[in-house]
This record gives C-alpha cells, structure tokens and sequence, in this order.
C-alpha cells in the first residue's frame, strides 16, 4: 500500500499468474449475488487510501470498476438494480465524479456508456454492448 511504500513503479514484466478455477466467480455465465461484492472491494481501498495522493486513482477505479466494468457483467442478466447501486455508490462517494482527468482523456464512447448507465438508459446500453466489447 502507498502508506507503507516510498516509491511505486513499474516493470514491463510480468511476475504474477494466477489459475481461473471452473467455478470461480468469474466464469459463472449465471447471476450470482457475488458480483456485487465489487462494491465492497473498491470500498476497502478506498478506506485504506483516501488519505493518500492517490485521490483521483481511487475516484477512477470507482468509475471503472462500478460503473464501466461491472455493468456488462449485471447487463448479461438484466440486474439493473445492481447497476443502480453500483452507480449510487459511485455518486455517493465522488459527486463530482465527471471531472476526474482519467475519466475525461477516456474516449467518447466510454464516457457515453458511463453517462447511459448514471441515466438509467439500460435498452440503449444493452444495444451499446452488443456493438462493442466491454474493453
């Protein structure tokens, strides 16, 4: 964690693998109430570093991770409340999320589908999704 460290870095080698289990959370092709755990992570860390100079990289994992990211995922099954709650704890945390300059260098059609999902536009997002690959 930053709190602890007096340098951060980063090499262009990769030095972590991990093994994707057949039933792990992350192949389900079914809903599971374990998705939004999402929220809980990005939590954690924002407790552990909102005191840090990492202010807007939290604020844009946030964007990322609970608005972006994880709506494909609830948009597979049609989990608009969870899409709901993702983008309220986004709100909750950083009103003025818009204004993050990692957000605002992201493409236009990133910022469309965040802006969609904060509408509650979610027939529009679906269509969106099936254009256009969630990376």
């Amino acid at each position: 964690m930053p709190k602890y460290t007096k340098k951060i870095g980063y090499i262009n080698e990769e030095l972590y693998f991990y093994r994707q289990r057949e039933n792990s959370t992350m192949q389900k092709i079914e809903y599971n109430k374990k998705f939004l755990d999402i929220i809980k992570a990005c939590n954690y860390l924002y407790e552990k570093l909102k005191d840090t100079e990492f202010k807007k990289e939290i604020e844009y994992l946030y964007i990322f991770q609970l608005i972006y990211f994880s709506s494909f995922k609830f948009l597979k099954f049609n989990k608009y409340e969870d899409i709901k709650k993702c983008a309220e704890e986004v709100n909750i945390k950083f009103p003025n999320w818009k204004n993050n300059e990692y957000y605002k260098n992201k493409p236009l059609l990133f910022k469309l589908f965040c802006n969609l999902v904060c509408n509650e536009n979610y027939r529009v997002l679906k269509l969106l999704t099936h254009i256009r690959s969630p990376y």
